[in-house]
């Protein structure tokens, strides 16, 4: 194996785990955490890197039988589970070069992270500095009462009640099977199309644990109530030989909703607040349209 070949295949193993190890190390992020502007006091009990776009080589040079190697690295840290920083971080490390370290006799692509790591000892960082620092999002009690008055206004949503009864702002489709099915994709283009990109903000911006709370938290809030006066309507429109997917569209009602509450957390509202509105009328929209914002709902 030739240096170059050798630097690729452990530029995302070797190398980036244990660059992310070092950052995570607590000296390292409580220096992140003062660099983002954190208050006096705030020191890193637990520190993990949520998102690493690549581990870029910049530089490299031999010298006494060692393979130095200039890198860059952007990264999102979590620390003490509630400050989100970005930051990219700039440094030197050198390595054995392949004449004094047995590289061939390990397959550092197949390794997992402790396996990569127990190999540590061989990559000496001599220098990591952070620059572009910058602290994402917002504290935990935050979030929580931005969950708490999304909740609230959800208490004013009268589910399914105008479902069956038509609107001249709406299309509409009148079986359950047309809803799930016959419109599918539809639905998987228009609601695809603004789940990722919101997803990708609130994992920067408050983190997977948020994310994963608020859907929690508005599943546990609304779940019963929802499934409940769905059920109601299934009998008041006589759709009850339609069952098969009705839980598939339970399951969407609950992500529209819960990612509503992302865009009430991120102060974006946008495409599934929109479809929460839709929701406090009365309708259930189940598809779209058009090319989003383009077209209108369809509502069951």
């Amino acid at each position: 194996m030739n240096r170059d070949e050798l630097i690729e295949n452990l530029r995302t193993t070797l190398l980036w785990e244990t660059v992310c190890a070092q950052i995570e190390h607590g000296k390292e992020a409580n220096v992140i955490l003062q660099k983002a502007g954190v208050e006096n006091g705030v020191a890193a009990e637990c520190a993990e890197i949520q998102d690493s776009e690549d581990f870029f080589v910049t530089d490299v040079c031999e010298s006494g039988g060692r393979i130095a190697i200039d890198f860059e690295m952007p990264f999102i840290l979590c620390v003490n589970n509630k400050y989100h920083i970005e930051a990219t971080a700039e440094g030197k490390l050198d390595i054995p070069n392949t004449g004094n370290y047995p590289y061939d006799s390990h397959d550092f692509v197949a390794m997992g992270k402790e396996e990569l790591l127990s190999f540590g000892g061989i990559v000496r960082i001599s220098s990591i500095t952070y620059s572009d620092v910058e602290l994402l999002g917002m504290s935990g009690e935050k979030i929580g009462e931005r969950i708490a008055d999304f909740l609230e206004e959800v208490k004013a949503i009268r589910w399914f009640e105008n479902s069956g009864r038509p609107n001249e702002k709406y299309d509409m489709v009148f079986s359950l099977y047309e809803a799930c099915d016959g419109l599918g994709k539809q639905y998987t283009e228009a609601w695809e199309s603004q789940i990722y990109p919101l997803e990708n903000i609130a994992v920067k911006k408050i983190g997977d644990d948020a994310v994963d709370d608020a859907f929690e938290t508005v599943s546990a809030a609304i779940g019963d109530t929802v499934w409940e006066k769905f059920g109601e309507f299934i009998d008041r429109q006589r759709l009850g030989n339609e069952l098969a997917v009705c839980d598939e569209l339970f399951d969407r009602i609950m992500r529209d909703m819960a990612w509503a509450c992302v865009e009430k957390i991120l102060d974006m509202p946008v495409f599934f607040t929109m479809l929460a509105e839709i929701y406090k009328e009365g309708y259930f929209p189940c598809s779209w349209n058009g090319e989003y914002p383009s077209g209108r709902a369809v509502v069951l």
